[in-house]
């Protein structure tokens, strides 16, 4: 009788035990993660990526290109972060129309459509990281004259950056290139291909 006695209060206090661990093991998980929103300025130089041997193929000068997005992370214990948010794109050309005679005035031509990225950043050390994303890119409108085809497709991102943080707010630089419509949702395969590099610079919350 007296040994059930000692092994029951034994179970209630294994339980407990076990209770309290577990409760200690999800409140460590709960403060190891955290999720963060933020803001971004980009600004590139540019370029519209075609195979080389179109003939009659317009050219297109890169006269740089800009981007603002909001963001949003979400890292779990561990030193990966997983990304995503929305940017608008703005990307300027002077365009020169293929030859003809007599030969076209070169003119500007603007580029602008929405990204969506999906992807991680992994800490390198503290202050240092690496990312890469898919692009997933939308263009609302095109303009009858443009010579750029539509860039809605799947692209893709790369970044090494750097991160500081003071108290819940992080202020990061990243280097970034980009190359829009890998994939494109519209076009043929022989279309141009917006390639940025540039200089990202952010603001992200903890919350």
């Amino acid at each position: 009788m007296m040994s059930g006695i000692i092994k029951i209060t034994i179970m209630k206090k294994l339980l407990l035990f076990l209770t309290v661990l577990s409760l200690l093991f999800v409140s460590i998980e709960l403060e190891a993660q955290h999720h963060s929103a933020g803001i971004h300025y980009q600004i590139a130089f540019n370029d519209a990526v075609r195979e080389s041997g179109l003939d009659g193929a317009p050219g297109n000068e890169g006269e740089g290109s800009r981007q603002f997005g909001v963001d949003y992370f979400y890292k779990p214990d561990g030193k990966v972060t997983f990304l995503t948010g929305i940017s608008i794109n703005t990307s300027q050309f002077t365009t020169t129309p293929a030859a003809v005679n007599p030969p076209e005035t070169p003119f500007s031509e603007e580029v602008k459509f929405i990204s969506v990225p999906v992807g991680v950043m992994y800490d390198l050390s503290k202050y240092l990281y690496i990312s890469g994303s898919l692009l997933f890119d939308f263009q609302p409108a095109i303009s009858k004259s443009a010579t750029i085809e539509d860039q809605s497709g799947i692209g893709f991102s790369s970044g090494l950056g750097g991160n500081y943080w003071i108290g819940n707010f992080r202020l990061y630089l990243q280097p970034t290139i980009q190359m829009h419509s890998i994939i494109s949702f519209t076009e043929p395969w022989r279309h141009a291909r917006l390639l940025d590099s540039g200089l990202k610079a952010g603001l992200a919350f903890r919350f």
